[in-house]
């Protein structure tokens, strides 16, 4: 699926409210070759969140050359390169957009208690989670920062009684 049919795709599942202030930028930059540079969301027009292909990409380098251990696991499972890198909030675009189809077709329900960060954060703005189901979510102290970031977004458009 092209980018801005899953863009179309996601934004139909952002609350109402929320669609106005938040935007999802997919960004290939022609000089840097065929791959997705960037990947970002705004709010209001100020960037929260930015996935960096080239950050990524030497985070990478820099992992497997100080510990040893391969970039690429051989499962579906993440291996310990790509849950260091998550837990420092370094993710490459591909794997932004990667999740955002995954999460079209998921149950928000169960993308609230997913470990993937951004399944998770896609979950808070997305209007079929209710307002009660909100108020009951627990951020953790290490929660990853599009999460926590999405989590008030929304919150403050249910404190100002906004949907």
């Amino acid at each position: 699926m092209v980018w801005s049919k899953l863009r179309s795709h996601l934004r139909e599942f952002i609350s109402p409210t929320v669609r106005k202030r938040i935007d999802f930028h997919l960004i290939k930059y022609r000089k840097l070759g065929d791959a997705t540079n960037e990947f970002i969301v705004t709010i209001d027009g100020d960037k929260v969140f930015s996935a960096s292909y080239s950050r990524h990409n030497i985070a990478t380098y820099i992992k497997t050359r100080r510990t040893g251990l391969l970039a690429h696991g051989d499962g579906p499972e993440p291996n310990e390169v790509e849950k260091s890198l998550t837990q420092r909030e370094i993710h490459a675009p591909q794997d932004i957009t990667s999740s955002i189809r995954t999460y079209v077709d998921l149950d928000p329900q169960l993308a609230l208690s997913s470990s993937d960060p951004i399944l998770k954060a896609l979950a808070m703005i997305d209007k079929r989670v209710g307002k009660r189901t909100l108020k009951t979510i627990e951020l953790a102290d290490d929660e990853h920062s599009l999460v926590r970031t999405l989590y008030s977004l929304r919150m403050e458009c249910l404190d100002k009684h906004i949907e």
